[in-house]
This record gives structure tokens, sequence and C-alpha cells, in this order.
């Protein structure tokens, strides 16, 4: 029960909830709502993109810092650094992908009154669903990757 405000607020983060934007807050409620009761398992994969692109921030934050810390072993650092930032790029390009198919699916549902945007929704969550465990898939490979050249 605990992963349900965390989920909602990941969706919060992703839609870009604030309080200077209070109008378009009452609409990602309701969109958040919407998925919460059509596709839950939308907003687990959500989830997973938002911490996996936090650990890649984090993964840049810490190389820059050492790069930093060593500018004369930039030509270490540097390629990671652009490594992740083009793993970065592409989960973020997802997320927004997926943030906006999904609005689309709910105007869909709104505009059809549940008569077919049920259904539409529920295949279009199935390939948001796909896109999302492709792209977290694509990350993990990446991950994979950098950090096995890193100990070459």
């Amino acid at each position: 029960m605990k992963k349900i405000p965390l989920l909602i607020i990941s969706i919060c983060l992703l839609v870009g909830c604030s309080e200077e934007n209070q109008p378009s807050q009452t609409v990602n409620n309701e969109v958040n709502n919407f998925v919460q009761s059509t596709a839950p398992n939308l907003l687990t994969k959500i989830d997973n993109l938002s911490k996996t692109i936090g650990e890649v921030d984090t993964k840049i934050q810490k190389l820059t810092e050492l790069q930093n810390r060593f500018p004369d072993q930039k030509q270490v650092t540097q390629p990671r650094i652009n490594k992740w930032n083009r793993v970065r790029t592409q989960l973020t390009r997802t997320q927004k992908d997926i943030q906006f198919q999904i609005e689309r699916a709910y105007v869909i549902y709104k505009t059809e009154q549940e008569i077919e945007g049920t259904e539409q929704f529920t295949a279009t969550a199935k390939a948001l669903i796909e896109k999302a465990d492709e792209a977290l898939n694509i990350a993990k490979s990446m991950t994979e990757v950098i950090e096995e050249s890193a100990h070459y």
C-alpha cells in the first residue's frame, strides 16, 4: 500500500506537477487516477523508469565530481559521462513519450465516455509497458557494458 503514494508522486513528477502549475495539477490528478484504476502495472513501469533515470543521474554526478577533482584524467571520465548522458537522454525521451501517450489515451477515454476508451487504453497501456520494459532493458544492457568496460 505504501507504493501507491510513491507511484502517484512519480507520475506527478513525470507530468511536472508544481505549485506554480495549479490548474494542470487537477488534470494531472485525473490522469493519475485514471492510470491507477485502469493500468496499475504501467505505474510500476513508470516508477522503475524514474528510478533508473535517478540512478543514471547519480552516476553522471559522481563521474563529473571525479572529473572535477582530477581534471588531467578527463580522457578517462569524459567518455563515460558521455555514455551515461546518452542513456539518460534515451530514457527521458521514452518517459516523455509514455506520458504523452497516457494523456492521449485519457483524452480518448474521456471523449468517448467509457464506451470504447477503456478497451483502447488497455491496448495502449500494454504497448507503453512494453516500451518502458524495452527502455529499462536497454539501460540495463548499457549499464553492464559501461561498467564492464570500466574494469579494463
